[in-house]
């Protein structure tokens, strides 16, 4: 789980959660945007858990 000490905003604090947590919100027939500034930020671990998701549907 990522450090809550780079979140200045404590209310935002509760909001954090895994990347399972995140991908259990993506819904059949959503669609998804990401961006990032290049290879460093970029979505990594909830792609990956959308996959592991599907895996487990199928």
């Amino acid at each position: 789980m990522m450090s809550l000490s780079r979140i200045r905003l404590a209310s935002l604090h509760d909001k954090v959660m895994s990347a399972e947590q995140a991908a259990r919100f993506i819904e059949n027939d959503m669609t998804v945007g990401m961006s990032g500034f290049t290879r460093a930020g970029e979505a990594k671990a909830v792609p990956q858990a959308l996959v592991e998701q599907a895996k487990k549907i199928r």
